[in-house]
């Protein structure tokens, strides 16, 4: 496939966008935005040792205790006789930003940075920040043409890098003292024994900016469209209801052992991930010439692309976007492709090939 080819990498031109907002180092060398092939996969096998389910399983609670504080929130509105609209993308952003800072830092991120800080324009500063990728893709000259509202989006991402920084530093120093270190993925990683590469303060910040963006907004836009459509189809609703009061009935948390008996749960994320996929798409281009579906690709052409169609003739991009949102809808690998229905993952079904999902 194109996206695991040895001859293929992240396209520069696009990921640039990412590693600098308006010029300012944003997200820089992180997992996201390196396109060095060697080096991303030094990187990789260093965190690779963090991101293992008997570690993951310890972080659970954390993520009870953020749930647990959103639906008590809810309970009360719903209890109360207020006629405030409760937007539940607002809701699901705030969760997941409270679930990746305590499982990444061990604590409320409002330890560091100020609700006011936090919030821009109506907008966690992690998704205002990625509106702001977004422009700059979409529009290389704003930061000439609306320059106020570029460097308002350098300064959340100035924010969000010193933040990782700060925490970073006093985790290192804590370390140094030999202080008993909070259960986060931060302090597992720092303590992990380097693999084949030595990362830099930069490099750490760097992945540290990946995580608290890209985890944070991509579980949030998965769960949103996962409720929009679990909204919109009754059935699903009342046979999800079933299984969740089967599996765990009244108890107060949602153990790791659990998940493994929730089955139709799991259908549901999958197909509504199927039709809304969080990354839509991914850009490539070939390091050295190479033959793709009997054509022949030359060296450094730009084999997918995401960019707009106004800007696509710029970046010299000669093929489509391999895009995850087209693959998931179409009929020849999916039946009734447009159709809602989690059953397509029932184990006795015939899974897709796992490079079209």
């Amino acid at each position: 496939t194109v996206s695991t080819n040895p001859k293929v990498r992240k396209t520069p031109k696009v990921y640039i966008y990412g590693a600098y907002l308006f010029g300012e180092r944003y997200l820089g060398n992180g997992l996201v935005t390196l396109t060095d092939n060697d080096i991303w996969k030094k990187h990789r096998r260093h965190y690779d040792q963090a991101f293992n389910r008997k570690y993951i399983k310890k972080l659970l609670p954390a993520v009870n205790e953020c749930v647990d504080h959103m639906i008590s929130e809810m309970s009360l509105r719903c209890n109360s006789e207020s006629t405030m609209v409760v937007h539940m993308r607002q809701k699901l952003a705030s969760v997941t930003m409270d679930i990746g800072c305590k499982v990444m830092i061990g604590c409320d991120i409002y330890k560091y940075i100020s609700e006011k800080e936090m919030w821009k324009e109506g907008m966690l500063l992690s998704n205002y920040c990625q509106e702001g990728l977004q422009f700059s893709l979409r529009n290389p000259l704003m930061k000439y043409i609306r320059p106020l509202k570029a460097r308002s989006y350098k300064e959340s991402g100035e924010a969000i890098r010193k933040l990782a920084k700060q925490c970073i530093e006093e985790r290192i120093s804590a370390m140094l003292q030999g202080k008993d270190l909070s259960e986060d993925l931060l302090s597992h990683i720092l303590m992990l024994p380097t693999v084949d590469h030595a990362l830099k303060m930069e490099d750490l910040i760097d992945d540290f900016t990946t995580f608290f963006v890209a985890s944070q907004e991509t579980t949030s836009n998965a769960l949103s469209f996962m409720f929009i459509l679990i909204h919109q189809h009754q059935d699903v609703l009342n046979k999800l209801k079933e299984e969740l009061e089967s599996v765990v009935g009244d108890s107060k948390t949602v153990d790791h052992e659990y998940l493994t008996h929730l089955p139709y749960l799991e259908q549901v994320l999958l197909e509504s991930m199927r039709l809304y996929p969080p990354v839509t798409g991914v850009n490539r281009e070939s390091v050295k010439g190479m033959t793709l579906g009997g054509y022949d690709i030359p060296e450094h052409t730009n084999i997918a692309r995401s960019l707009p169609s106004a800007i696509s003739d710029y970046y010299d991009c000669t093929l489509p976007q391999i895009s995850n949102y087209v693959a998931c809808r179409l009929p020849c690998h999916f039946h009734e492709p447009t159709r809602f229905n989690p059953s397509r993952w029932r184990e006795e079904n015939k899974r897709p090939d796992p490079f079209v999902y």
